[in-house]
């Protein structure tokens, strides 16, 4: 699904640290499903809580997904990272890599799996208060991204 001309890559990398530490502990204790999602689909919702504050990744980075795994409807979402914010307007044909793309979705990432770390933290083990917590951070991150950008 990805186009050679655009496209050297054939993975998506997260912080090599995650694997064996925040991933791990989601998965063994079964916080918000994480533990029955494909890893795609969690590297989506740390891009999303990450959205408006990306980081470059620290230290080593470990494979996360292969690019083969994204399919059509799902490159929306990731040329929407930088396409969607209002500085990048006029700049579309650069970020019509997906290079560029998929690098911002990792940065994305980085800052939202310490997000999801922060928000797991805070709840002190309690489930549903983190479920609370995550889908109001994301109804936040949607109304300040999305319904207010016309």
């Amino acid at each position: 699904m990805r186009d050679r001309k655009t496209c050297n890559r054939d993975r998506i990398y997260i912080n090599a640290s995650l694997r064996d530490g925040l991933l791990k502990e989601c998965h063994k204790k079964k916080i918000l499903g994480l533990d029955i999602m494909n890893n795609k689909d969690i590297f989506l919702l740390a891009v999303a809580l990450g959205l408006n504050s990306p980081e470059d990744i620290q230290g080593k980075k470990d494979n996360y997904f292969l690019l083969k795994d994204i399919k059509a409807y799902d490159l929306a979402f990731f040329g929407a990272i930088l396409l969607g914010k209002p500085e990048n307007k006029d700049k579309i044909d650069q970020f019509a890599n997906a290079n560029v793309n998929y690098d911002e979705a990792e940065r994305c990432a980085e800052a939202g799996f310490k997000k999801l770390k922060e928000l797991i933290d805070s709840a002190d083990g309690d489930n549903e208060l983190l479920e609370k917590r995550v889908l109001k951070e994301l109804q936040f991150l949607y109304q300040k991204n999305v319904a207010s950008n016309p």
